[in-house]
């Protein structure tokens, strides 16, 4: 191996280290550390050569911050694996290339834990495939939509009770805003005395009224529990090179029991707009309803002769609270530190902020209309 050691940071080394935990087909023959965009985890990526082939892999530290119950994370990954990768099978598709496939470790586990109790895992790196990271067009997005919703019909059969629940409450908006009020209590940088902050918090107040409806729905038994993604965001789709087609839906640390909204709400947070989460001029933020009836037809096209008439309804609601929670994880955050979303700079989780309310803004004032809209296609179905 022919590694440049002296060019690896401490995590690094650490990562080529660990390396000889997982069983691999040959010799390392190339290694990349802060491979890809994530915000969590710690990404490398290896090539891996024997006689015959060369194969690249991902080697992944998930964040012991965000994912206290790693291990939890990763059976749940192993439990569901099994129904992805037979609806990709029972539809003549190339498995490997469909779905992930993590390399087992020489405990015959799908993770390894390092000493420092850190859960690393690995999987095969999909070939000639590509993610996105901005919308190019309403038919993309709807091919976005219809990747997720194959990802539910997949798997809208398995008991979500069978997976573990692996971040508390984790799309429970109420249990977030009392988050932000701890938060703003605590005070542990003295941020929240900032007129930006203050700003923020009076939006995050003007929408607190629609904040429950979706945990109502899961408490009183309306809205079916079923098993989720919930992190819907485009980049989290592989895309074949060539043809442009979806590929594998990927980043599966957050699957666990939720509501069908979940998904739809993620997507539309994150694929139905004019700029990125992080775009400073706020005037360049907008919601685009083409987008989100494209990214709708998309997914019904796959998941929507399954659901209940009460999930289509709260779809709509879905698109308004998603960004609406979002922005209250956001502002939370940067009055705790920074300590969860990886930034760039000081004022990052603001701007983030600040993008999501603007949207909510936006939704809220177009919720009557996509319900209209969203009912006249589909729940005519029913």
């Amino acid at each position: 191996m022919s590694i440049k050691q002296s060019e690896l940071s401490q995590r690094g080394l650490e990562a080529l280290s660990l390396l000889r935990e997982f069983v691999l087909p040959g010799e390392i023959s190339d290694f990349v550390e802060g491979f890809g965009n994530g915000h969590i985890n710690d990404t490398y990526c290896l090539t891996v050569t024997d006689a015959a082939q060369s194969k690249r892999y991902i080697l992944q530290r998930i964040n012991p911050y965000v994912f206290p119950q790693a291990e939890a994370v990763m059976e749940n990954i192993a439990l569901i694996l099994p129904a992805l990768k037979a609806e990709a099978a029972k539809a003549g598709e190339d498995v490997e290339r469909h779905t992930l496939t993590p390399i087992c470790c020489r405990d015959g586990k799908n993770y390894y834990v390092a000493p420092d109790k850190a859960v690393w895992r690995m999987y095969l790196f999909i070939r000639d495939s590509i993610s996105y990271e901005v919308i190019e067009s309403p038919a993309q997005f709807r091919q976005a939509g219809a990747a997720f919703g194959k990802f539910q019909k997949a798997l809208h059969k398995f008991p979500a009770e069978q997976l573990h629940e692996t971040i508390a409450r984790f799309h429970d908006t109420p249990a977030r805003y009392e988050q932000l009020a701890l938060a703003c209590q605590e005070d542990v940088k003295q941020r929240a005395g900032e007129e930006k902050v203050g700003e923020l918090l009076r939006q995050a107040d003007r929408y607190r009224y629609v904040a429950a409806y979706l945990m109502q729905g899961w408490q009183n038994g309306s809205l079916p529990v079923r098993v989720t993604h919930n992190d819907t965001k485009l980049n989290n789709i592989l895309f074949d090179k060539q043809t442009k087609e979806p590929l594998c839906v990927v980043d599966l640390d957050t699957v666990m029991p939720g509501l069908i909204a979940f998904d739809f709400g993620d997507a539309i947070r994150a694929g139905a707009v004019t700029a990125e989460e992080d775009e400073k001029d706020l005037s360049k933020m907008h919601f685009v309803p083409e987008l989100y009836f494209a990214f709708l037809d998309g997914f019904m096209e796959q998941c929507g002769e399954f659901l209940t008439a009460k999930e289509v309804e709260s779809l709509a609601y879905g698109a308004l609270i998603l960004p609406l929670e979002t922005g209250v994880r956001f502002l939370t955050d940067y009055l705790n530190g920074d300590v969860y979303f990886k930034t760039a700079y000081p004022e990052h989780n603001l701007i983030r902020a600040a993008n999501q309310f603007r949207l909510v803004s936006e939704i809220a004032e177009q919720l009557v209309r996509l319900q209209e809209e969203t009912a006249r296609r589909y729940q005519y179905k029913k």
